[in-house]
This record gives C-alpha cells, structure tokens and sequence, in this order.
C-alpha cells in the first residue's frame, strides 16, 4: 500500500463517519421537534427536519463542538404553516425556538 492510498482510505472512512454521526444528529432534532410540538399541542409538519446551518463554537462546558440548526414547519390550527428551529450543541439539544403562532 502506497502513503495515497493509506490517506485517501482514510478521507473516505472519515466522510463515512461523519456521514453516520450527522444523520444520528438529525434523527435525535427530528425527534426532538416533534417531541416540542407534540407537548404543546401543535401539528408537526411533513415529519422531517433540515440542516439550515452549521458552525464551530462552544458547548455549555466551553468546549469546542460543531453547532447544528435544523429548521422545521408546524402548525397551530392545520391551515397555516410556522417555522421552527432545533438548536444541537455537539450531541446535546441546546434549543427549540418556535415563531410567534396563533393559539386556539
């Protein structure tokens, strides 16, 4: 085996993981949304959840992790569709945001 092939093994074993671990993230922001949805009454929209943007910064132990948010749609009444966001910090949920909404 050359060095290139050892590196570029490598690379592909590292897109894999990186891969697996960020649909892990998804599946636990999915969840967590319709979970937040659920407890307050409001309709979770089309079951899915996806990846608005991403960024290096700190957790709550001031240690470096990358900084996930996932947007999602709900509804308070089923004829009006609102946003929400899923806020995850490393593995950790750190927010659930939810924009002004009408309450019946």
């Amino acid at each position: 085996m050359t060095l290139r092939s050892i590196a570029l093994t490598a690379l592909v074993a590292l897109g894999v993981w990186y891969w697996v671990k960020g649909r892990e993230i998804k599946d636990q922001a999915l969840k967590a949304a319709n979970r937040h949805c659920s407890d307050l009454d409001l309709i979770f929209l089309d079951q899915s959840v996806s990846l608005t943007g991403m960024k290096l910064g700190r957790d709550q132990r001031g240690q470096y992790c990358l900084v996930r948010t996932f947007s999602f749609e709900f509804s308070s009444t089923g004829e009006d569709r609102y946003q929400g966001s899923v806020v995850v910090e490393g593995k950790r949920i750190s927010s659930i945001r939810l924009a002004p909404h009408r309450i019946d």
